[in-house]
Protein backbone atom coordinates (compact mmCIF):
# COMPACT_ATOMS: atom_id res chain seq x y z
CA UNK A 1 0.00 0.00 0.00
CA UNK A 2 1.30 3.45 -0.95
CA UNK A 3 1.18 5.82 2.01
CA UNK A 4 1.92 9.52 2.34
CA UNK A 5 4.89 8.63 4.54
CA UNK A 6 6.49 6.47 1.85
CA UNK A 7 6.06 9.28 -0.67
CA UNK A 8 7.58 11.78 1.76
CA UNK A 9 10.51 9.44 2.37
CA UNK A 10 10.99 9.16 -1.39
CA UNK A 11 11.61 12.92 -1.52
CA UNK A 12 14.12 12.72 1.34
CA UNK A 13 15.95 9.74 -0.17
CA UNK A 14 16.25 10.91 -3.77
CA UNK A 15 16.85 14.65 -3.67
CA UNK A 16 20.55 14.49 -2.61
CA UNK A 17 21.48 12.58 -5.79
CA UNK A 18 20.94 15.75 -7.86
CA UNK A 19 23.97 17.32 -6.20
CA UNK A 20 26.08 14.93 -8.28
CA UNK A 21 24.98 16.36 -11.64
CA UNK A 22 27.96 17.14 -13.87
CA UNK A 23 28.16 20.49 -15.63
CA UNK A 24 29.18 20.74 -19.29
CA UNK A 25 30.28 24.00 -20.87
CA UNK A 26 28.05 24.73 -23.87
CA UNK A 27 29.90 27.98 -24.58
CA UNK A 28 33.11 26.26 -25.68
CA UNK A 29 32.15 26.00 -29.36
CA UNK A 30 34.12 29.11 -30.33
CA UNK A 31 37.22 27.90 -28.45
CA UNK A 32 37.03 24.59 -30.31
CA UNK A 33 36.63 26.32 -33.68
CA UNK A 34 39.57 28.58 -32.88
CA UNK A 35 41.68 25.54 -32.09
CA UNK A 36 40.48 23.77 -35.24
CA UNK A 37 41.51 26.69 -37.47
CA UNK A 38 44.80 27.58 -35.75
CA UNK A 39 47.00 25.60 -38.18
CA UNK A 40 45.85 27.90 -41.00
CA UNK A 41 45.21 31.13 -39.08
CA UNK A 42 47.56 34.05 -38.68
CA UNK A 43 47.68 36.11 -35.50
CA UNK A 44 45.61 38.72 -37.29
CA UNK A 45 43.02 36.07 -38.20
CA UNK A 46 42.77 35.00 -34.57
CA UNK A 47 42.32 38.60 -33.45
CA UNK A 48 39.54 39.08 -36.01
CA UNK A 49 37.83 35.87 -34.91
CA UNK A 50 37.80 37.02 -31.29
CA UNK A 51 36.50 40.42 -32.34
CA UNK A 52 33.71 38.93 -34.46
CA UNK A 53 32.74 36.36 -31.81
CA UNK A 54 32.43 39.05 -29.14
CA UNK A 55 30.12 40.97 -31.46
CA UNK A 56 27.98 37.83 -31.89
CA UNK A 57 27.76 37.47 -28.10
CA UNK A 58 26.63 41.08 -27.81
CA UNK A 59 23.97 40.58 -30.48
CA UNK A 60 22.64 37.45 -28.76
CA UNK A 61 22.54 39.29 -25.43
CA UNK A 62 20.58 42.21 -26.90
CA UNK A 63 18.13 39.80 -28.55
CA UNK A 64 17.61 37.86 -25.30
CA UNK A 65 16.79 41.02 -23.37
CA UNK A 66 14.53 42.27 -26.17
CA UNK A 67 16.70 45.15 -27.41
CA UNK A 68 16.17 44.66 -31.14
CA UNK A 69 17.55 48.10 -32.06
CA UNK A 70 20.98 47.48 -30.53
CA UNK A 71 21.02 43.97 -32.01
CA UNK A 72 20.30 45.40 -35.46
CA UNK A 73 22.98 48.06 -35.00
CA UNK A 74 25.61 45.40 -34.27
CA UNK A 75 24.42 43.13 -37.09
CA UNK A 76 24.73 46.05 -39.51
CA UNK A 77 28.17 46.84 -38.12
CA UNK A 78 29.33 43.27 -38.85
CA UNK A 79 27.81 43.36 -42.34
CA UNK A 80 29.42 46.72 -43.16
CA UNK A 81 32.78 45.70 -41.71
CA UNK A 82 33.11 42.83 -44.21
CA UNK A 83 35.80 41.07 -42.19
CA UNK A 84 38.10 39.01 -44.39
CA UNK A 85 40.45 36.20 -43.43
CA UNK A 86 43.67 34.94 -44.94
CA UNK A 87 42.26 31.40 -45.19
CA UNK A 88 38.94 29.74 -45.90
CA UNK A 89 38.90 27.70 -42.71
CA UNK A 90 38.78 30.69 -40.37
CA UNK A 91 36.08 32.19 -42.57
CA UNK A 92 33.85 29.09 -42.58
CA UNK A 93 34.27 28.72 -38.80
CA UNK A 94 32.92 32.20 -38.23
CA UNK A 95 30.21 31.83 -40.87
CA UNK A 96 28.99 28.71 -39.05
CA UNK A 97 28.44 30.89 -35.96
CA UNK A 98 27.05 33.88 -37.84
CA UNK A 99 24.11 32.15 -39.57
CA UNK A 100 22.55 30.90 -36.27
CA UNK A 101 22.87 34.41 -34.82
CA UNK A 102 21.01 35.87 -37.81
CA UNK A 103 18.44 33.06 -37.55
CA UNK A 104 17.86 33.97 -33.91
CA UNK A 105 17.45 37.63 -34.86
CA UNK A 106 14.66 36.75 -37.30
CA UNK A 107 13.18 34.33 -34.77
CA UNK A 108 12.90 37.13 -32.20
CA UNK A 109 11.31 39.34 -34.88
CA UNK A 110 8.80 36.51 -35.54
CA UNK A 111 10.01 36.29 -39.14
CA UNK A 112 10.12 32.52 -39.00
CA UNK A 113 10.64 31.99 -42.72
CA UNK A 114 13.92 33.93 -42.70
CA UNK A 115 14.89 32.28 -39.43
CA UNK A 116 14.45 28.87 -41.04
CA UNK A 117 16.37 29.94 -44.16
CA UNK A 118 19.34 30.99 -42.04
CA UNK A 119 19.27 27.68 -40.20
CA UNK A 120 19.50 25.92 -43.56
CA UNK A 121 22.52 28.10 -44.36
CA UNK A 122 24.04 27.10 -41.01
CA UNK A 123 23.53 23.39 -41.78
CA UNK A 124 25.43 23.84 -45.06
CA UNK A 125 28.33 25.47 -43.19
CA UNK A 126 28.31 22.63 -40.66
CA UNK A 127 28.65 20.10 -43.49
CA UNK A 128 31.74 21.90 -44.81
CA UNK A 129 33.33 21.95 -41.36
CA UNK A 130 32.59 18.26 -40.87
CA UNK A 131 34.13 17.40 -44.23
CA UNK A 132 37.23 19.35 -43.20
CA UNK A 133 37.55 17.21 -40.06
CA UNK A 134 35.69 19.12 -37.34
CA UNK A 135 33.59 16.26 -35.89
CA UNK A 136 32.25 18.26 -32.94
CA UNK A 137 30.11 20.25 -35.36
CA UNK A 138 27.41 17.65 -34.60
CA UNK A 139 26.85 19.50 -31.31
CA UNK A 140 26.22 22.73 -33.25
CA UNK A 141 23.83 20.71 -35.44
CA UNK A 142 21.85 19.51 -32.39
CA UNK A 143 21.57 23.08 -31.08
CA UNK A 144 20.11 24.35 -34.34
CA UNK A 145 17.75 21.39 -34.67
CA UNK A 146 16.33 22.44 -31.31
CA UNK A 147 15.91 25.97 -32.68
CA UNK A 148 14.14 24.50 -35.70
CA UNK A 149 11.77 22.76 -33.25
CA UNK A 150 11.09 26.16 -31.62
CA UNK A 151 10.26 27.71 -34.99
CA UNK A 152 7.67 25.04 -35.77
CA UNK A 153 6.15 25.46 -32.31
CA UNK A 154 5.71 29.18 -32.91
CA UNK A 155 4.28 28.71 -36.40
CA UNK A 156 1.74 26.28 -34.95
CA UNK A 157 3.12 23.33 -36.94
CA UNK A 158 3.11 20.97 -33.97
CA UNK A 159 3.37 17.77 -36.04
CA UNK A 160 6.55 19.07 -37.67
CA UNK A 161 7.93 20.13 -34.29
CA UNK A 162 7.29 16.67 -32.85
CA UNK A 163 8.86 15.07 -35.92
CA UNK A 164 12.01 17.16 -35.42
CA UNK A 165 12.30 15.93 -31.82
CA UNK A 166 11.53 12.31 -32.70
CA UNK A 167 14.21 12.31 -35.40
CA UNK A 168 16.71 14.13 -33.21
CA UNK A 169 16.34 11.78 -30.23
CA UNK A 170 16.43 8.74 -32.54
CA UNK A 171 19.73 9.92 -34.02
CA UNK A 172 21.26 10.88 -30.67
CA UNK A 173 20.60 7.51 -29.03
CA UNK A 174 21.38 5.50 -32.18
CA UNK A 175 24.35 3.18 -32.03
CA UNK A 176 24.73 3.46 -35.77
CA UNK A 177 24.80 6.78 -37.66
CA UNK A 178 23.86 10.37 -36.91
CA UNK A 179 21.75 11.92 -39.68
CA UNK A 180 23.89 12.18 -42.84
CA UNK A 181 27.17 12.37 -40.90
CA UNK A 182 29.33 9.25 -40.93
CA UNK A 183 29.63 9.16 -37.16
CA UNK A 184 27.91 8.01 -33.99
CA UNK A 185 26.78 10.87 -31.73
CA UNK A 186 27.48 8.76 -28.66
CA UNK A 187 31.08 8.25 -29.79
CA UNK A 188 31.63 11.99 -30.28
CA UNK A 189 30.56 12.67 -26.67
CA UNK A 190 33.40 12.59 -24.17
CA UNK A 191 31.42 10.35 -21.82
CA UNK A 192 28.00 8.89 -21.13
CA UNK A 193 27.42 11.82 -18.75
CA UNK A 194 27.87 14.26 -21.64
CA UNK A 195 25.45 12.24 -23.79
CA UNK A 196 22.89 12.38 -20.98
CA UNK A 197 23.46 16.12 -20.58
CA UNK A 198 22.56 16.74 -24.23
CA UNK A 199 19.43 14.60 -23.98
CA UNK A 200 18.42 16.38 -20.77
CA UNK A 201 19.02 19.79 -22.34
CA UNK A 202 16.74 18.74 -25.19
CA UNK A 203 14.03 17.34 -22.89
CA UNK A 204 14.05 20.43 -20.67
CA UNK A 205 13.31 22.58 -23.71
CA UNK A 206 10.58 20.20 -24.90
CA UNK A 207 8.99 20.26 -21.45
CA UNK A 208 8.76 24.05 -21.51
CA UNK A 209 6.74 23.93 -24.74
CA UNK A 210 4.90 20.62 -24.48
CA UNK A 211 4.52 19.44 -20.88
CA UNK A 212 4.42 22.48 -18.58
CA UNK A 213 2.25 25.59 -18.81
CA UNK A 214 3.67 28.19 -16.42
CA UNK A 215 2.86 26.69 -12.99
CA UNK A 216 0.69 23.77 -14.08
CA UNK A 217 1.20 20.45 -15.84
CA UNK A 218 -0.54 19.98 -19.17
CA UNK A 219 -2.19 16.73 -18.09
CA UNK A 220 -4.42 15.00 -20.61
CA UNK A 221 -3.57 17.59 -23.27
CA UNK A 222 -3.11 16.10 -26.73
CA UNK A 223 0.28 17.70 -27.41
CA UNK A 224 1.76 16.40 -24.14
CA UNK A 225 0.40 12.89 -24.64
CA UNK A 226 1.62 12.85 -28.26
CA UNK A 227 5.14 13.81 -27.22
CA UNK A 228 5.29 11.18 -24.47
CA UNK A 229 3.86 8.45 -26.72
CA UNK A 230 6.34 9.41 -29.41
CA UNK A 231 9.30 9.11 -27.03
CA UNK A 232 8.07 5.75 -25.74
CA UNK A 233 8.08 4.47 -29.34
CA UNK A 234 11.56 5.84 -30.01
CA UNK A 235 13.06 4.41 -26.83
CA UNK A 236 11.81 0.87 -27.45
CA UNK A 237 14.85 0.00 -29.56
CA UNK A 238 16.33 -3.44 -30.31
CA UNK A 239 19.65 -2.63 -28.59
CA UNK A 240 19.14 -1.41 -25.05
CA UNK A 241 21.66 0.19 -22.73
CA UNK A 242 21.49 1.96 -19.38
CA UNK A 243 20.68 5.38 -20.89
CA UNK A 244 17.85 4.07 -23.07
CA UNK A 245 16.46 1.86 -20.30
CA UNK A 246 16.31 4.69 -17.78
CA UNK A 247 14.75 7.10 -20.28
CA UNK A 248 12.13 4.52 -21.18
CA UNK A 249 11.23 4.11 -17.51
CA UNK A 250 11.14 7.88 -17.04
CA UNK A 251 8.71 8.36 -19.89
CA UNK A 252 6.53 5.56 -18.55
CA UNK A 253 6.33 7.54 -15.31
CA UNK A 254 5.43 10.69 -17.24
CA UNK A 255 2.78 8.76 -19.17
CA UNK A 256 1.10 7.75 -15.91
CA UNK A 257 1.06 11.35 -14.67
CA UNK A 258 -0.17 12.90 -17.91
CA UNK A 259 -2.84 10.25 -18.41
CA UNK A 260 -3.82 10.99 -14.79
CA UNK A 261 -3.02 7.50 -13.51
CA UNK A 262 -1.46 8.98 -10.37
CA UNK A 263 -1.77 5.88 -8.21
CA UNK A 264 0.18 3.87 -10.78
CA UNK A 265 2.85 6.58 -10.74
CA UNK A 266 3.02 6.61 -6.93
CA UNK A 267 3.45 2.83 -6.91
CA UNK A 268 6.24 3.11 -9.44
CA UNK A 269 8.07 5.97 -7.72
CA UNK A 270 7.95 4.25 -4.31
CA UNK A 271 9.17 0.92 -5.67
CA UNK A 272 11.78 2.37 -8.05
CA UNK A 273 12.76 5.76 -6.58
CA UNK A 274 16.43 5.70 -7.55
CA UNK A 275 15.62 4.68 -11.12
CA UNK A 276 13.23 7.60 -11.69
CA UNK A 277 14.89 10.30 -9.61
CA UNK A 278 18.67 10.46 -9.86
CA UNK A 279 21.44 12.67 -11.26
CA UNK A 280 20.56 11.59 -14.82
CA UNK A 281 16.95 12.76 -14.55
CA UNK A 282 16.53 16.05 -16.39
CA UNK A 283 15.51 19.08 -14.32
CA UNK A 284 12.03 19.44 -15.79
CA UNK A 285 11.15 15.76 -15.28
CA UNK A 286 12.37 15.89 -11.67
CA UNK A 287 10.22 19.00 -11.21
CA UNK A 288 7.20 17.15 -12.63
CA UNK A 289 7.74 14.07 -10.45
CA UNK A 290 8.29 16.01 -7.21
CA UNK A 291 5.42 18.37 -8.00
CA UNK A 292 3.08 15.39 -8.38
CA UNK A 293 4.17 13.98 -5.01
CA UNK A 294 3.84 17.37 -3.29
CA UNK A 295 0.35 17.76 -4.76
CA UNK A 296 -0.65 14.43 -3.21
CA UNK A 297 0.75 15.44 0.20
CA UNK A 298 -1.00 18.82 0.03
CA UNK A 299 -4.35 17.12 -0.53
CA UNK A 300 -3.98 14.33 2.02
CA UNK A 301 -1.50 15.15 4.81
CA UNK A 302 -0.90 18.80 5.68
CA UNK A 303 1.83 18.02 8.21
CA UNK A 304 3.91 15.94 5.80
CA UNK A 305 3.28 18.54 3.12
CA UNK A 306 4.73 21.29 5.33
CA UNK A 307 7.69 19.08 6.25
CA UNK A 308 8.34 18.44 2.57
CA UNK A 309 8.28 22.17 1.81
CA UNK A 310 10.70 22.83 4.68
CA UNK A 311 13.01 20.13 3.33
CA UNK A 312 12.98 21.70 -0.15
CA UNK A 313 13.67 25.10 1.40
CA UNK A 314 16.65 23.70 3.31
CA UNK A 315 18.42 23.13 -0.03
CA UNK A 316 18.46 26.86 -0.86
CA UNK A 317 22.24 27.19 -0.62
CA UNK A 318 22.93 24.04 -2.63
CA UNK A 319 23.36 23.56 -6.37
CA UNK A 320 20.14 21.60 -6.72
CA UNK A 321 18.04 24.56 -5.54
CA UNK A 322 18.45 26.49 -8.77
CA UNK A 323 17.85 23.43 -10.93
CA UNK A 324 14.15 23.01 -10.19
CA UNK A 325 13.35 23.40 -6.47
CA UNK A 326 13.10 27.19 -6.65
CA UNK A 327 10.41 26.84 -9.28
CA UNK A 328 8.61 24.16 -7.31
CA UNK A 329 8.54 26.35 -4.19
CA UNK A 330 7.25 29.28 -6.24
CA UNK A 331 4.37 27.09 -7.39
CA UNK A 332 3.53 26.21 -3.81
CA UNK A 333 3.71 29.86 -2.77
CA UNK A 334 1.21 30.74 -5.50
CA UNK A 335 -1.04 27.89 -4.37
CA UNK A 336 -1.40 29.58 -0.98
CA UNK A 337 -2.20 33.03 -2.37
CA UNK A 338 -5.95 33.56 -2.04
CA UNK A 339 -7.75 34.36 -5.27
CA UNK A 340 -9.38 37.81 -5.09
CA UNK A 341 -11.54 39.80 -7.45
CA UNK A 342 -8.52 41.94 -8.40
CA UNK A 343 -6.45 38.87 -9.34
CA UNK A 344 -9.05 37.46 -11.71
Amino acid sequence: MITDSTLFNTIIATLPSFEQVEDFDRESIFTELLDFSKTQSTQEDIFKMYFEYNKYKKILHFLRVGDIILAEYNLKYIADKKIEYSNSRSAICMESLYSPVVAYYYYKKKDYENADNNLKTAYAKFDVLYQQGYKNVVFNFVEQKINEFRIFIHTGEIDKALWIIETLVTNIISQDGFYHFDCNFRAVCLSEAELVSYLNYLFDICSAYLLINKHTLRKNEEVAISFIDQMLRVLVVPVKDEVNTQLLMTFKGLEMIYRQADMDFFTMIVNLPAELLNKNTCNSFAYIFYKTIVERLYNSDSQLYEEAILFFKSTKKSKVYSLFIQRLLQDEKLRKVPVTANSL
